[in-house]
């Protein structure tokens, strides 16, 4: 064993090069086999053995991934040769054909399923596989008779019928196609390997460096190599001084760092005293400190009883506090607030570790969102590092591009996804990159904003020619102006027609995994062709070849599940792509590492950084098993869940083991408290229980700057000086020339949103593709009364029609429908009653009358426009002005006689100047009809009138008079929400006027 804390490679390269003489002779590493866990730490040995060696040529020796023996690569296939076996199902066929079975069985048992689901219960189905063959000797046979032994819940009972799909049809399917499980086959590969090397000994050198023989194929391997003359096995830190009555314990700890160890041994017939420690793999007492300490703050449970007792036999003749102090020399521990800071500090500290020329650092991280983050937060300094697990597939242009252009082809008349494809850097379209620019963004301003009142791409393209004839279409069109038809017109008339060339047009019928594919494929290509003819975009690079497998990919998985409909492949592909890594396209910093703990493992850097060190994080907690019981796992024979948590522990040793290490955690995650990690709390414990007092200090950084207070330094800013609220007093003649009377609400109540929309014209952009909302529900409700009114069908049932008619002709969906199906016929009876009560005594009616009157104030000339919804003249020579309305937002007696709302007020005094008919009634009423909630109506009725010159209506006269001559020459600011009590929750313009960061300050009453 080489001891934890030491550079594992480096110590075997350094053996290695001076017990075979490789400095004087070049040949003498090239006879030697050496096997370590994968190909990141080959890769890491055969750097270690030329940074040894330094410019001399040498011949390398084999470096073999122990992980992969049934590699395709060929080196490794004369070992595969060597097993009389079927080659293993290529993984995206093995995924496919046990989706087949599981949706098979769904349908057996009657249970609904779709492509996503039958996938992603293979995956599963692939991992408790996986973990059978690595187990070795799982029994299946046992399962029926465990369940009948057990008065089990119907799930379970439901689980093990499930589970005849690995246990009798998937042998059947690889015994008729000739194929072999691939852990199955390495286990059957290197047992041949083992034959030979008894048969024929190898006359080289034969190493297994660096595995925990956690399978049987790695201790089958090192079994064959402890029997050869020149075979060793090297551990990568086995503790050799726990006695025997802790690795008793430790055998049957699952959890424990050692745990693999012990079972390894175990199986090699081997005990712990029989393992050596590795040539030169010296120790200083500072790392020996370190590693006993790291060991016993990880000991099991029922072993940290007599820690104090321990930490006198481990501190040898240091008094426990000198032995403490020694250990923790260059180990320290900081919490932050939550996981961003966490990123900013791993950065700093990165950062502040380049300072010293030739010194290497690494960040070890599970979370590989704060891996990204980290690199991001580097670039501030021009400092290019990547984290080594690689980056997402959705996350990439080519990824991101694929997945964009399925969804756009699911439905091609989605707002959304139209204007996300445009948007994206891919996309060319065969035009220059600002014609496209251009035409996107007009389309997008044009049409592709607000609600959809479109159902297919079709219905999109005929809106912008002269055929477009239905009411939708008539009414999209209008949002454009005449100028920018063109652009957008061909735009749209392109990407219809790629669609028309596409090997599938028709994103409504079913098609199968392989034609979606080529589909896709096409259509990215047609979509990424720019200008000069180029198609080849979305294959380039990294991203894009990867994109290209993992098409190529879906299809094999998929094309067993027959056809399905592309908007259940969009699911199935989503799921997959989250699956898929792209490696780093460009190199990194050479002093800088981001790894997973797998990355991390035997290797080293001169400071470590371990982040995210908080429970369900490191270690992440084995999830529940969705097929068995724990205890039914186990007597099975399949490995204990918290096996997976001792691999973590034993990672997490050999990092903490080094000699420049910090732990960092966050006290919140997701905005949740969350748990320190269970080895930084044993650790912290131990340290201040062999401390007097618990010294905190030695477990704090000795970095000679404070990197928590220059992490929050980063973001935050100098306090700003108090914001007083906007008060613009613009030049009179900007003022508009005309004005509403419900701008005159909008004035009294915030005079900026005035301001802004009418002086410097500025008006917000509706969401891309968004829902309908209450004002086009009152347009539909207006126009369904006006219709109803004119037709002189009052009846309820002709109301309720109507409504349903008028909401359907604005474009609200069937399940928008469905949401006001309860309410319309109560607002139809409503409204049927209080028309018909007004038509008893009709002499005459105005429907939706548009009325306009000038008013002078002072030298300017302001025109006032008012729609009056229905204005009522009844028979004893009075009148009555209705205005409908939806929202639970309006009018109120209250607000009408403090003049806050005076809209009817003002409608009743266009009425009186502007309508003949009107101008010698002798009474009139203001009435508002709106919906109370979704129940019923309510009549809202101002004080009625006992003349024309009634005060309230001569009065909102007089009011809007002054207010205009104080705002046009009288030098009054436009305030944001002079009265925030009588204005809405949130206004247009809050945001413009900065409400938010002077609102608090004032308070309301100012």
């Amino acid at each position: 064993t080489i001891p934890a804390g030491l550079d594992f490679l480096a110590h075997l390269a350094r053996t290695l090069v001076a017990t075979l003489d490789a400095k004087t002779n070049p040949h003498a590493l090239s006879d030697a086999t050496i096997y370590v866990p994968n190909r990141r730490s080959a890769r890491a040995l055969a750097f270690a053995l030329y940074r040894e060696l330094g410019d001399q040529t040498f011949f390398p020796p084999q470096i073999r991934p122990l992980g992969d023996l049934d590699d395709d690569d060929p080196v490794l296939a004369s070992d595969a040769a060597l097993a009389d076996l079927g080659p293993p199902p290529d993984p995206a066929r093995r995924l496919g054909a046990l989706a087949k079975l599981c949706a098979s069985w769904f349908e057996s048992t009657g249970r609904p399923s779709d492509p996503a689901t039958a996938l992603s219960s293979a995956r599963d189905l692939s991992a408790l596989l996986d973990q059978a063959a690595l187990a070795g000797g799982v029994d299946w046979d046992q399962l029926p008779g465990l369940v009948e032994d057990n008065e089990l819940a119907a799930h379970w009972q439901t689980s093990v019928s499930f589970l005849k799909i690995i246990t009798d049809h998937w042998p059947d399917y690889l015994k008729a196609n000739g194929l072999s499980e691939p852990y199955e086959r390495r286990v059957e590969v290197a047992r041949a390997l083992a034959a030979q090397w008894t048969n024929h000994p190898p006359k080289g050198p034969v190493l297994i460096a660096g595995s925990t023989g956690t399978t049987p194929a790695s201790r089958t391997l090192m079994e064959a190599a402890l029997r050869l003359d020149k075979g060793a096995v090297i551990f990568p830190g086995l503790d050799r001084e726990a006695s025997e009555d802790a690795w008793e314990i430790i055998a049957r700890t699952p959890s424990h760092p050692q745990h693999a160890f012990a079972t390894t041994l175990e199986g090699l017939g081997r005990t712990p005293a029989d393992v050596a420690l590795w040539p030169d793999a010296s120790e200083t007492d500072t790392g020996a400190a370190r590693r006993r300490l790291i060991n016993e703050a990880l000991a099991p449970a029922e072993a940290t009883a007599d820690w104090l007792a321990r930490l006198d036999v481990i501190s040898g003749e240091d008094t426990p506090e000198d032995f403490v102090k020694k250990a923790t020399d260059g180990l320290s521990i900081i919490e932050v607030e939550d996981e961003a800071e966490e990123a900013r500090l791993a950065a700093v500290l990165i950062r502040e570790s380049l300072t010293r020329p030739e010194e290497t650092v690494a960040l070890v991280t599970p979370d590989q969102a704060l891996a990204r983050r980290v690199s991001a937060l580097l670039e501030r300094w021009s400092i290019t590092t990547t984290p080594s697990a690689g980056t997402s597939l959705q996350q990439t242009p080519a990824g991101s591009f694929l997945l964009l252009c399925l969804r756009w082809f699911t439905d091609p008349g989605d707002p959304v996804s139209l204007a996300a494809l445009l948007k994206h850097p891919l996309t060319r379209l065969g035009r220059s990159e600002a014609d496209l620019r251009r035409a996107s963004e007009l389309l997008e301003l044009g049409l592709l904003r607000g609600p959809r009142r479109w159902q297919s791409l079709t219905d999109l393209c005929a809106t912008c020619r002269s055929d477009a004839t239905d009411a939708h279409q008539e009414a999209t069109r209008a949002a454009l102006r005449p100028d920018l038809f063109e652009p957008v017109q061909n735009l749209l008339d392109q990407l219809d027609t790629i669609l028309a060339s596409l090997p599938v047009s028709a994103p409504d019928t079913p098609i199968s995994a392989i034609d979606l594919a080529k589909t896709l494929a096409a259509l990215m290509t047609e979509i990424a062709t720019d200008d000069a003819g180029v198609s080849n975009h979305p294959w380039a690079n990294r991203d894009g070849a990867c994109a290209a497998r993992f098409l190529e990919s879906f299809a094999t998985a998929c094309d067993l599940l027959g056809e399905m409909m592309p908007d259940a492949a969009l699911a199935v592909i989503e799921e997959m792509a989250l699956q898929e890594t792209v490696p780093p396209d460009t190199p990194g910093h050479p002093r800088i590492n981001i790894w997973g703990p797998l990355e991390s493992r035997l290797q080293t850097a001169d400071r470590l950084i371990v982040a995210s060190l908080n429970e369900r994080q490191w270690p992440e907690q084995p999830g529940a098993d969705a097929f068995l019981p724990r205890h039914f796992r186990a007597k099975l024979g399949l490995p204990d869940p918290d096996a997976r948590i001792g691999l973590s522990a034993h990672d997490f040793a050999q990092i903490a083991s080094a000699p420049d290490v910090i732990l960092l955690r966050s006290r919140r995650r997701d905005r949740r408290p969350a748990v320190a990690s269970r080895w930084v709390w044993r650790l912290r414990t131990l340290v201040q229980g062999a401390t007097p007092g618990g010294d905190h200090d030695l477990l704090r950084p000795a970095l000679g700057i404070d990197a928590l207070e220059l992490a929050r330094e980063l973001v935050r800013a100098e306090p700003a000086p108090p914001l007083a609220p906007p008060r613009p007093t613009p030049p009179s003649e900007t003022f508009p020339e005309r004005i509403s009377v419900t701008d005159v609400s909008t004035l009294i109540r915030d005079p900026y949103a005035i301001y802004a929309s009418k002086i410097l014209r500025l008006s917000s952009l509706d969401p891309v593709g968004g829902d309908l909302g209450g004002r086009d529900y009152g347009s539909a409700v207006h126009s369904a009364i006006e219709h109803c009114l004119k037709a002189g069908t009052l009846a309820p049932d002709h109301l309720y029609n109507a409504l349903i008619t008028a909401l359907e002709d604005a474009g609200f969906t069937t399940d928008q429908m469905i949401e006001r199906s309860a309410v319309l016929p109560l607002v139809a009876d409503g409204l049927a009653n209080i028309l018909a009560e007004l038509a008893q005594d009709m002499a005459s009616q105005r429907i939706e009358e548009k009325m306009t009157t000038a008013l002078r104030v002072q030298k300017r000339t302001i025109t006032l426009v008012g729609q009056a919804d229905l204005i009522h003249r009844h028979r004893d020579n009075s009148a009555t002005i209705i205005d409908w309305k939806t929202s639970t937002y309006g009018l109120t007696k209250n607000n009408i006689r403090a003049h806050l709302e005076p809209q009817l007020p003002l409608l009743g005094f266009l009425a009186l100047n502007e309508l003949e008919d009107i101008h010698d009634i002798r009474a009139m009423k203001l009435v508002e009809v709106r919906w109370k909630g979704k129940e019923a109506l309510e009549e809202v009725v101002a004080p009625e009138e006992d003349s024309t010159g009634d005060p309230l209506i001569g009065a909102s006269h007089n009011g809007l008079q002054s207010l205009l001559s104080q705002y046009l020459f009288g030098g009054r600011p436009f305030l944001s929400r002079p009265r925030p009590l009588s204005v809405t929750i949130y206004g247009e313009y809050d945001r413009l006027a900065r409400f938010a960061e002077w609102g608090d300050v004032l308070g309301e009453d100012e």
